[in-house]
C-alpha cells in the first residue's frame, strides 16, 4: 500500500480539477458546434471534393455536412475553390476551446495521466491503498495489544505442550494434515460439502413440492379439458347438423360462385375507392373545406339579413299605411344635408390621402429594405389565399417591389399583363389581404379597406373570392365599401352596416 501511495500523484482534489477542466472542454466543444458555420450540401452527380486536407468522394444524392469553427477550404475539382470563414463569435469560442483543452492537458500532465478516466482510476487506487495501509497498521496494533516478549514466549511454550498432547491422543484416521494451511483447506472443503448437501436437500424438497403442485394443476386441467372436449363434441355435432341443413338450401358450388361474384364486386369497389381518393386529393380538400365553411357562414348571414329585411319591410309598410306620403320633403332635406356632410368628409379624406402620399414618398427607401424581409412569407400567404380562388395548382412570383409579376396555374405561367382584367383585379386584392394578415398576426394591425372592387369577376370567382376574404378576415380587419352588396354576399361571418342609417343616427 505504501508503494502505491508513493507511485500515485493523483488525489481527489486533482481529480476534481481535471473533471472541471473536462466539463469546460465539453461545453466549449458544444458551443463551437452550436455557433460554428453549418456547411451542408447534396451531390447532384458523382464527383470528388477536398475539405481542408480530407479527400471525399460523393455519389449522386450523397450529402456532406461540416461545422466550421474558424476557417475551412472547400475544393471542388475543376469547378470552384471556396474558403469558408466562421464569424467572430465562433472564432472566440474556438479560442476558448483551445484554452480549455490546454488547461486539461496541463492538469493531466501534473498527475501523469492520459485522461479523466485514468485519473479517476488512479485516485480510486490511492484511496484503496490508504485504507489498506490504515487497516494493516490497526491490525498489527490489535494483534500485539499489551503483550511483552516474555509473555509471548510463555504462550508459545503452552501451545507447544497442547500440540504434543493432541498428537499423542488423537485417532490415527483420518491422518493429520502435514501443515496448518492443508488443514484449513480440508476443513473448508468439508464445510463446503456440507453446505452443498444442505442445498441439495432443500432443492429436492422444493422440487418435490413443485411437482406435487404441478400434479394437482395437471389433474385439474385434465378434468377441465375433458369437460371442454365433451362440449366441443356436442358443438361439432350441432355444427354438422346445421351445415347439412344449409347445404340442402345452398350447395358448395353455389357458394363458390357467389364468393367469386362477391370478390369481383369487392375488387371493383376498391378500384372505385382508389379513384375517388385520387379525385379527392386533386380537388384540394383544404380549399373546398374553406369554401364550404365560408358558404355556410354566408348562408347563415344571408338568412339573418333576410329575417331582418323582412321585419324592416313590415315596419315600413305599416309606417307607410299610417303616414302615407307625409314627411318625404323633410326626408329629402335630411338626405341633402347628409350628402353635404359626406362631401366634406370626402374632401377631408382627399386631403389626408395627399398627406399620406407625401409621407409615402419620404419612406420609399426604408420600405424597399423592409419589403425584402416580407418576400418569402408574402409569396406563401398569397399562394394559400390564391389556391382557394384559382385551385391547388396556383402559385405566383413576386418582383423586387413585392408586386405580383407572374402567375402559374395548371403548369402554365403568364405575366400579369397577359391576364384578364378580372384576374389582375383578383390578384391585386389577394396581395393586399396577404400583406394585411402578415403584418397583423394577432388582428391588431391596420385594417384593409376595399372600395367597390371585383367588378370584373364572374359569379364563380366572386364566390371563391368571398371565401378568401373570409379566411383572411380571421387574422385582420377588412372593411368593404360598396354600392353593390351582392358581390360580397359569399363573405361568411361578415357584418353589414348601411352607411345612410349610420349618418342619420
Amino acid at each position: 500500500a505504501e508503494l502505491v501511495l508513493e507511485s500515485v500523484n493523483v488525489d481527489d482534489d486533482l481529480v476534481n480539477r481535471i473533471e472541471n477542466a473536462h466539463l469546460a472542454v465539453v461545453r466549449a466543444e458544444a458551443a463551437v458546434q452550436s455557433a460554428g458555420a453549418q456547411v451542408e450540401g447534396r451531390a447532384l452527380s458523382d464527383f470528388t471534393v477536398r475539405v481542408d486536407s480530407e479527400i471525399i468522394s460523393l455519389g449522386e444524392g450523397d450529402t456532406i455536412r461540416r461545422v466550421v469553427a474558424e476557417e475551412a477550404e472547400l475544393l471542388i475539382y475543376g469547378v470552384a475553390e471556396l474558403l469558408i470563414r466562421a464569424g467572430r463569435e465562433s472564432r472566440n469560442l474556438m479560442s476558448e476551446l483551445v484554452a480549455a483543452r490546454q488547461e486539461l492537458a496541463n492538469l493531466c500532465a501534473t498527475g501523469a495521466v492520459v485522461d479523466l478516466a485514468e485519473a479517476r482510476r488512479l485516485a480510486a487506487d490511492r484511496r484503496q491503498a490508504t485504507r489498506d495501509r490504515d487497516e494493516a497498521i490497526a491490525g498489527i496494533s490489535r494483534d500485539l495489544r499489551d503483550l511483552t516478549p516474555e509473555v509471548m514466549e510463555e504462550k508459545l511454550k503452552g501451545l507447544a505442550r497442547r500440540i504434543d498432547h493432541y498428537n499423542a491422543h488423537r485417532p490415527s484416521h483420518p491422518p493429520l494434515p502435514p501443515t496448518y494451511e492443508d488443514a484449513k483447506r480440508l476443513a473448508a472443503r468439508a464445510e463446503q460439502a456440507h453446505v452443498e448437501r444442505q442445498e441439495q436437500v432443500g432443492a429436492r424438497q422444493s422440487a418435490a413440492q413443485s411437482a406435487a403442485e404441478k400434479l394437482r394443476e395437471e389433474e385439474l386441467s385434465k378434468a377441465t379439458l375433458e369437460g371442454r372436449i365433451v362440449n366441443a363434441r356436442g358443438a361439432v355435432k350441432e355444427a354438422e347438423r346445421i351445415l347439412t341443413r344449409a347445404r340442402e338450401d345452398c350447395s358448395d358450388s353455389d357458394l363458390t360462385v357467389r364468393l367469386g361474384v362477391a370478390q369481383q364486386r369487392v375488387g371493383k369497389t376498391l378500384d372505385s375507392l382508389e379513384r375517388a381518393e385520387k379525385n379527392l386529393q386533386r380537388a384540394d380538400p383544404d380549399s373546398i373545406q374553406i369554401r364550404l365553411d365560408n358558404a355556410r357562414a354566408a348562408g347563415r348571414r344571408a338568412r339573418k339579413e333576410l329575417r331582418s329585411n323582412r321585419e324592416e319591410a313590415r315596419e315600413l309598410r305599416a309606417s307607410l299605411k299610417l303616414r302615407g306620403e307625409q314627411g318625404l320633403h323633410t326626408r329629402l332635406g335630411d338626405a341633402e344635408r347628409r350628402m353635404r356632410g359626406i362631401g366634406r368628409r370626402h374632401e377631408r379624406n382627399e386631403a389626408r390621402a395627399h398627406a399620406a402620399e407625401l409621407l409615402w414618398a419620404r419612406f420609399a427607401e426604408r420600405r424597399q429594405e423592409s419589403r425584402q424581409r416580407y418576400h418569402a412569407p408574402l409569396t406563401e400567404r398569397i399562394g394559400e389565399l390564391g389556391r382557394v380562388v384559382f385551385g391547388p395548382s396556383f402559385s405566383v412570383e413576386l418582383g423586387d417591389s413585392l408586386q405580383v409579376i407572374r402567375r402559374t396555374m395548371e403548369g402554365i405561367t403568364l405575366d400579369v399583363d397577359q391576364l384578364s382584367a378580372g384576374a389582375r383585379e383578383q390578384l391585386g386584392l389577394l396581395s393586399r389581404l396577404a400583406c394585411a394578415t402578415i403584418v397583423s398576426p394577432d388582428g391588431g394591425g391596420a385594417p384593409v379597406i376595399i372600395d367597390d372592387a371585383l367588378g370584373w369577376s364572374d359569379p364563380d370567382r366572386l364566390e371563391r373570392m368571398g371565401a378568401a376574404i373570409a379566411a383572411a378576415g380571421k387574422g385582420c380587419q377588412i372593411i368593404v365599401l360598396t354600392c353593390t352588396p351582392g358581390r360580397y354576399a359569399h363573405v361568411g361571418d361578415a357584418k353589414v352596416v348601411q352607411l345612410s342609417s349610420q349618418i342619420s343616427q
